[in-house]
């Protein structure tokens, strides 16, 4: 996906923001960065839109050039930080939503429409795990 910041003020930075393809100090302090624990909460937290996370990702992508930075010292309005499906993540989605089992015909259709509207569906980490409305022992979720 697209992590991009857009300081009032200042110039507009777009990063390709891969969470597998981070390095292992790059995942650690992101876990350490906040009340996740580990980095798959991180990114359910990131993907369902917690600003805490989407900052320490910016913050991350920001330590590349500048590895000084602090967390605390990087201080954003919300408005600032956004974030944008790549079009090979929306194809991804697409065909795990369109051959998700675990979901009605009502709820992949309203995927589908959040979907080409640009927003991510709201179990968009699940359908991106491949789990959709799946349990961890692949049961159905309520």
């Amino acid at each position: 996906m697209r992590l991009i910041y857009a300081p009032e003020g200042g110039e507009r930075q777009e990063w390709s923001f891969r969470p597998n393809e981070l390095l292992s100090p790059e995942a650690e302090a992101m876990e350490d960065a906040g009340p996740w624990g580990t980095f798959e909460e991180f990114g359910r937290r990131f993907m369902s839109g917690n600003l805490r996370a989407r900052r320490a990702a910016l913050w991350v992508m920001l330590r590349r050039a500048d590895p000084a930075l602090r967390l605390s010292d990087l201080v954003v309005r919300v408005d600032e930080l956004d974030v944008e499906y790549e079009p090979d993540e929306i194809d991804r989605l697409r065909t795990l939503i369109e051959t998700n089992a675990f979901l009605t015909d009502d709820e992949r259709a309203e995927a589908l429409a959040l979907l080409e509207q640009g927003e991510a569906p709201p179990e968009a980490s699940e359908f991106a795990a491949g789990k959709g409305r799946a349990g961890v022992n692949g049961s159905a979720s309520p």
